[in-house]
């Protein structure tokens, strides 16, 4: 038997590019074959194995079970990409999975865009909370004020957004704004520039600010006073981190 000698680490570098090779290529094993009559009134739908290219003989299965099978993919697909970033995560993210990232940003300026004009203002430190479009659940994003300029905790109270195109509930009318599909360590910055990238157009909560009713009169007077917006100036909402995180 000729049997030829190995180093140790040629040995350990073989395993690895086999294991990177099994890991990133792709090996067709399942099929979902349609069948359907000449008008479209009938229509079935089975299910094959696939052994070394053939086609093998199919089961009629569900549109209840192929949906299942595909969003159970899909979230496989979602949490493997998630997976590197899961060691880099952001000091200013506070809750992170593959269907949810939380974030908050301290005070800072910021250029609030209208229909016809622009202001900038100091906004007081807010948190954002944003889904992507899951399943049947569409993408949504999130807007609070907080009273600390520093990383809340899950007791941190939470007041409206002295924001437009926001609801009461805290939640922010979209419009057309082109959000990520997935929890990445881009999303927060992809996030961030379409929200304030896009028109302030319309006020959907009057209970955002105690003494003001006008959110441009109120823009307009911090502007000109060069004074920061302060939790002060908010209403509180009622919530605390942990009942929306």
């Amino acid at each position: 038997m000729n049997i030829k000698p190995i180093s140790s680490n040629a040995l350990a570098e073989q395993f690895i590019q086999t294991n990177v090779y099994s890991e990133s290529t792709l090996e067709s094993v399942l099929a979902y074959v349609i069948h359907t009559n000449g008008s479209g009134s009938r229509s079935c739908v089975t299910q094959h194995k696939i052994n070394d290219g053939n086609l093998g003989l199919g089961n009629v299965v569900s549109l209840k079970k192929l949906s299942e099978t595909i969003a159970s993919i899909e979230r496989k697909s979602v949490n493997s990409l998630s997976k590197p970033i899961d060691m880099f995560i952001d000091a200013n993210v506070i809750a992170q999975s593959s269907s949810l990232l939380a974030w908050h940003v301290p005070r800072n300026k910021k250029t609030l865009f209208f229909s016809e004009s622009s202001i900038t203002v100091t906004l007081p430190p807010l948190l954002y909370v944003y889904r992507p479009a899951m399943d049947n659940s569409a993408a949504s994003l999130s807007v609070f004020a907080l009273a600390a300029n520093k990383r809340p905790t899950r007791t941190s109270k939470l007041y409206h957004a002295p924001l437009m195109n926001v609801y009461e509930s805290g939640k922010v009318c979209l419009g057309t704004m082109s959000l990520p599909q997935q929890i990445t360590d881009r999303t927060m910055d992809l996030v961030m520039s379409e929200f304030f990238g896009s028109r302030f157009t319309h006020a959907n909560n009057t209970e955002v600010l105690r003494k003001h009713s006008n959110l441009m009169g109120f823009y307009s007077e911090k502007e000109r006073k060069n004074e920061r917006i302060m939790t002060s100036d908010l209403m509180p909402t009622g919530l605390t981190v942990s009942s929306i995180v």
